[in-house]
């Protein structure tokens, strides 16, 4: 049997954010350049990225929250890879991540993983329902109306 259809590379992170579901991710990455910078160069990157439909239009992540969601190293995350029950550092040294499986589903500490092994030039992206807090937990998101989500680290332009 002959393929005739083309084999497509994949894209460095940002272009990959950009065209699957974390643009609002790469937004907070571009608001620190050198952060972007790091992960779009490094090898082994693996980045948990709460997925846009849990992040308000009108809000955004804290940039300072983001090396909590991201980690380098010898391992790219691909899930196969990832040992249940480990624990992986993250670029924030004071924080880690936490692999569980149960019931079939994949868990970055309590953020369940949502969209698993979307590949990247040097690396993985994880979609998550949540964004993780500087205590290393993760919080579901809750609605304040019809429009508005709230979740710990997310900014809204204007109080619920």
């Amino acid at each position: 049997m002959v393929n005739n259809r083309v084999l497509t590379l994949p894209l460095p992170l940002a272009e990959t954010l950009e065209g699957t579901n974390g643009t609002k991710f790469l937004a907070a990455l571009k608001r620190d350049s050198a952060l972007l910078s790091t992960v779009s160069d490094t090898p082994k990157v693996t980045v948990f990225a709460p997925a846009d439909s849990i992040l308000a239009t009108n809000a955004s992540m804290d940039p300072s929250v983001l090396r909590r969601h991201i980690w380098t190293g010898d391992l790219v995350g691909y899930t196969p890879e990832l040992i249940n029950g480990k624990t992986y550092p993250t670029m924030d040294a004071s924080a880690s991540v936490t692999i569980t499986y149960r019931d079939d589903e994949y868990y970055a500490n309590d953020a369940k993983i949502l969209t698993r092994n979307v590949i990247t030039k040097n690396g993985v992206i994880h979609y998550i329902d949540r964004v993780g807090d500087t205590s290393l937990h993760s919080y579901p998101v809750r609605r304040h109306g019809p429009d508005i989500i709230v979740a710990a680290n997310i900014q809204p332009d204007h109080k619920c």
